[in-house]
């Protein structure tokens, strides 16, 4: 699920390399390059970094609440289940529900 958030963000916010009207000072990566034979292919505007940036911000920001999700279903599940041991009732099927939850991270 994860993944596809970050290929729409990626077809949503794509990578701006820095372009100027005088080539020379435009990124390698713009559109139309840099005019500067000295300079390497690679990036040298920051705009792939600040979008990785952005990707581990997105990334570590869903991490973060899938875990807390995660802990008040479980939070929830063991109150069901101790409420069902005080009223006799079974909690196989709560039990069951619990360790499924407990294998998606």
């Amino acid at each position: 699920m994860n993944k596809d958030i970050l290929e729409v963000f990626d077809e949503k916010f794509p990578i701006q390399h820095h372009e100027c009207d005088d080539c020379w000072y435009s990124c390698p990566k713009a559109s139309d390059g840099c005019c500067d034979e000295s300079v390497s292919d690679e990036c040298n505007c920051g705009a792939e970094r600040k979008h990785e940036e952005l990707r581990d911000f997105i990334m570590k920001a869903l991490q973060k609440k899938e875990s807390e999700i995660i802990r008040k279903i479980k939070m929830q599940i063991t109150k069901e289940i101790n409420i069902a041991h005080s009223e006799n009732q079974p909690t196989s099927r709560l039990t069951s529900l619990y360790m499924f939850i407990s294998k998606l991270k």
